[in-house]
């Protein structure tokens, strides 16, 4: 197979995939879905996958999109965000440990309910980012595919179920923080490189 035939190949399955999120993300705005532009992508996406459609991302989009995140929630680190963070530290060590106690009750439910390995139901119930769970899994003698699905499902669970609820309940998204705006002094910028 030719390297042109398998770039030809490989967009000719990635743009049918974006266009099929962007319209998701369109139609669910306008019918004022929270989250439209992750919930419509998200679940148009899965569905097409679901009935077989040869579809897939483009090459570093995981990657792409873990850097916007993480870069727009980095503009919210402001000192005012940091005192309310050392504030509320008792409470958020103990919501990190209870996450973990109701990770392992899972895992605990997972071994004896669908009959996996300690391995697959420990990584599969611990909360954590997917694609780590299922190479610490492979790496210890667990099912990855398993693990992946219990990941899928839980974030699948989670981003069309909370929204709603907390839209539901009067929530709309109002932001009292806004995001951190510094100076840029591009004559000392380049020294950053």
């Amino acid at each position: 197979m030719s390297p042109d035939y398998r770039f030809t190949l490989r967009w000719g399955r990635v743009l049918p995939a974006l266009g099929l999120a962007a319209c998701a993300g369109a139609l669910a705005q306008a019918l004022h879905v929270p989250l439209p532009w992750m919930i419509g992508p998200l679940f148009s996406v899965a569905l097409a996958r679901i009935a077989g459609w040869m579809i897939e991302g483009p090459p570093g989009g995981r990657q792409a999109g873990q850097w916007a995140i993480g870069t727009a929630l980095g503009l919210y680190f402001t000192p005012l965000v940091l005192a309310h963070l050392a504030e509320n530290l008792l409470l958020i060590g103990l919501m990190a440990g209870s996450a973990v106690g109701i990770g392992m009750v899972s895992a605990w439910l997972i071994h004896r309910w669908a009959g996996v390995s300690a391995a697959t139901a420990f990584f599969a119930g611990l909360p954590g980012g997917a694609s780590e769970m299922v190479v610490l899994a492979e790496r210890q003698g667990g099912a990855p595919d398993r693990v992946a699905a219990a990941h899928a499902l839980r974030v699948m669970m989670v981003v069309s179920v909370v929204p709603f609820i907390l839209y539901h309940w009067g929530g709309r998204g109002g932001d009292s923080y806004v995001p951190a705006l510094l100076v840029v002094d591009w004559g000392r910028f380049p020294l950053l490189v």
